[in-house]
Formats: C-alpha cells, structure tokens, sequence
C-alpha cells in the first residue's frame, strides 16, 4: 500500500499541496517522518475533484474515497468552507468524516481538512516570500493592508482572505492562476502558518509519519 492520497477540491489546492509535498525534505518542513509522495507522478497520491470543485466533492464525496481504501493506509480531503449552498465548515467536516468511515477507512486514518472560509486564508503571512510571489516591492505589505482596512491589526489573517489577495494580484497586475499556489506554499513558513485547518493538516501527517525519535529529540532542544 501507499502512504497517503489526497482529495482536493481544485486546481489551486492541487498545486498548494504540490508546493508543499516538493520541497527539497518537505518531511523536515513539516516536522514529520519522510513520506512517499513522488514529484514525477502526483497522481498516484493526488486526485482533483474536476468539475465538480466544492459542493460536488461533498455531495459525491464517498464515491472520492472509497476507491483508494485499498490502495492507501491514510487520507486528507481538502475541501472549502464557502460556496454557494455550503452548510458550514464543521458540518462539512463532519459529513466527509462519516463519509470515510461508510467506506471503511479506520477512525484517525482519514482527516476532512475544511478552510474556513477558503484555501487562501494559508497564503497570507507577513512574509517577503508571499509579498515576492503576489508582485509587491517596496513597504512592508502588511502594514499597507492595515492602513487600507483589508487586513487589521492583531488579526493573524485577512477577514476575506481571497478577496484581499484578488485586490492585491490586481493592483500589481499579476494573473491570478493555479501555479501562483504552487509558488507561495513552497516558500512560506510552515511554522508561521496557524490556519486551524492547516495545523490540523500537519499535525495529522505527524502522527501518521512520526518524525526519527533523534530528529525529534533535537527539535525539542
């Protein structure tokens, strides 16, 4: 069996996890043990949702996951908490869990990782990699966005975290596309990052591939 396969809702998710999965020791980024995941060919352990991006992963989730039961020892669905019809993150966590477990995937094997309220909200960190990758130069970003509203002091991400990037893509004329994704989670800090659904994310990759206990021990110094 392999490793670990991942559901995602869309092609921007699908290049954020492949950003992340294709640094150079992404184990060591992500504090876990080294996994298969092989950059060659994503599809052995990556599936897009196509066509049906958010509301159809959810409405035909069990027809997403069960046929990797046999193929996989674990499972992370990636999936929005906004959408049109969307009956809330906590809802749709639980229903794709459920969903899991109809399907035969053990409790702990597959994690439902909702973002509330989109994939967007892991981008922003006051960071010069993210600022790089979204086109800006000069001043810090962060504060222009707290001057303008968009992104409030003492709050750790922007209330409408795509709405503010979209702003942001624009103003500096840089297209919005899929392999931005790929670009910005391959550089931003994954330590800085605490989007409850991401934590949640990593952490699960860490219980599944614990880290070497000496690699661990070091860590903890």
């Amino acid at each position: 069996m392999r490793d670990c396969y991942f559901i995602v809702a869309d092609a921007n998710m699908e290049q954020a996890v492949r950003g992340m999965l294709q640094r150079a020791r992404f184990d060591l980024t992500l504090g876990c043990g080294l996994f298969v995941f092989d950059p060659s060919n994503p599809s052995q352990d990556l599936l897009r949702a196509v066509g049906d991006n958010d509301p159809g992963l959810y409405q035909r989730i069990e027809s997403y996951v069960r046929p990797v039961r046999e193929s996989h020892r674990h499972l992370a669905v990636l999936i929005d908490a906004e959408w049109s019809g969307s009956p809330g993150a906590a809802k749709i966590r639980a229903d794709i869990l459920e969903a899991c477990h109809r399907s035969g995937w053990p409790e702990g094997d597959a994690v439902a990782i909702v973002m509330d309220p989109e994939l967007e909200v892991w981008i922003w960190q006051d960071n010069p990699a993210v600022e790089k990758a979204i086109g800006h130069q000069g001043s810090s970003l962060r504060a222009a966005l707290a001057v303008s509203g968009v992104w409030p002091e003492g709050s750790p991400k922007p209330p409408r975290p795509k709405e503010a990037l979209e702003a942001v893509l624009r103003r500096n004329r840089v297209p919005r596309s899929s392999a931005l994704y790929r670009r910005v989670a391959g550089q931003i800090s994954v330590n800085a990052c605490v989007d409850a659904a991401f934590v949640e994310l990593r952490s699960a990759l860490r219980r599944w591939f614990p880290p070497p206990v000496s690699w661990s021990s070091q860590q903890g110094e």
